[in-house]
């Protein structure tokens, strides 16, 4: 039991590393934040990226125990990758004030994928690359059969 709660406390916690926690959360709240400022603008099929930020944790999680890594960064990028998909395809529906919002979203979230490439290992960009696609693959998964 110690080792499955030393496992989450190190996965949630980047090993205790603040700076990466607070890039991190905020990167996940940055893809977070226009659905809830802009619910009221995007009526249809607004709610599925809940189940993104759901399975994306799980598959976190799921990386911790198999490959020994930490962090959320698979949420993020899997949430950038559906949202490119989700506002790109409703962006008819925004008020022209905040059309801008989600462009200023994937610049913020090119630059956190920018740094961890120039401070990390390549693995790691081509994790983020790869839950960026994973994002795009759940867009197709949880829009079927909501329009």
């Amino acid at each position: 039991m110690d080792n499955i709660l030393q496992t989450l406390t190190d996965g949630f916690t980047y090993e205790g590393s603040l700076k990466d926690c607070v890039i991190n959360y905020l990167l996940i709240l940055i893809t977070v934040l226009p659905h809830f400022m802009l619910r009221s603008k995007i009526k249809r099929n607004r709610h599925t990226w809940y189940l993104v930020m759901i399975t994306s944790f799980l598959v976190q999680m799921l990386l911790w125990f198999a490959l020994n890594v930490v962090g959320v960064s698979i949420v993020w990028c899997s949430l950038a990758g559906y949202n490119l998909l989700f506002f790109g395809r409703n962006i008819s529906y925004l008020h022209t004030t905040v059309k801008t919002f989600p462009i200023i979203h994937f610049i913020i979230i090119f630059f956190g994928i920018l740094y961890y490439f120039i401070f990390l290992p390549l693995i790691t960009t081509i994790a983020h690359i790869t839950a960026f696609l994973i994002g795009i693959g759940l867009y197709y998964l949880y829009q079927k059969g909501t329009h």
